[in-house]
């Protein structure tokens, strides 16, 4: 297996996006393609020099920063989308799933709880248009603006317990709900490697009792293990 990650997205909130391939057969999977415009030219190319034939294009949860290149990938390749039935609706109403999300949690739609993640300053807006399934971020502050229009649907809605065959490599599917309804992980048992747990998703039975070295690629930051992340969880848990 290779794998090689590549982080795309915003300034302050990179988001990994991991190429994951069968090197014997060639065959490949795109995983959180949360590209803004120009970044996917680096995956790309990595496809190409290697003759890498990509099969699927896989969300680990529908958020924006990790879906935005989706269609991307899925043009270029000629590959299938794949998401959780529970997040599935994010892709193609990008705009009211996203505002459900944000209420939700507490947050103001029109003054948001958070910083620009390119500048720091707080000065983001949002802007929804559910007649166009589209939704904009822009910063008072700097030149930030990002637009998300609706994406294409998924091809195949995965669930928990879902195999996801990549060459000689079998991915699979832990559903994880917590981050959004839908969030999952991407387990490799043959290779002792899971991909896409967000940092502030419980870890629940499933996860918790796979091997102290069980490698984490994280949707966010570096790599990690299991082990370490139940470690961290016990100190902070004595500490509070």
């Amino acid at each position: 297996m290779q794998v090689k990650r590549f982080q795309v997205g915003f300034k302050l909130l990179l988001t990994n996006c991991y190429l994951v391939a069968d090197e014997e057969t060639s065959y490949a999977v795109v995983i959180d393609p949360g590209f803004r415009e120009g970044q996917e030219l680096d995956v790309l190319r990595e496809i190409s020099d290697r003759n890498l034939r990509v099969k699927y294009v896989i969300n680990t949860h529908g958020h924006p920063d990790h879906v935005s290149g989706n269609d991307i990938i899925k043009q270029a390749t000629n590959s299938l989308i794949l998401i959780h039935e529970k997040d599935a609706k994010w892709l193609t109403n990008p705009s009211s799933s996203y505002a459900e999300a944000m209420i939700k949690a507490g947050l103001s739609i029109e003054k948001p709880d958070f910083p620009c993640l390119e500048c720091g300053k707080d000065a983001l807006r949002w802007e929804f248009h559910n007649d166009v399934e589209k939704m904009m971020l822009e910063c008072g502050a700097c030149n930030f603006f990002q637009e998300y229009r609706s994406l294409s649907p998924p091809d195949r809605l995965l669930n928990h317990g879902d195999i996801i065959k990549i060459g000689r490599l079998e991915l699979r599917v832990i559903h994880n709900p917590g981050h959004s309804e839908g969030t999952i992980v991407l387990y490799i048992e043959g290779k002792n490697t899971i991909f896409g747990r967000p940092a502030d998703v419980p870890l629940i039975p499933e996860l918790s009792e796979l091997p102290d070295p069980t490698i984490v690629y994280p949707g966010h930051g570096e790599r990690t293990t299991i082990g370490k992340i139940k470690r961290e969880k016990q100190q902070s848990s004595a500490g509070g």
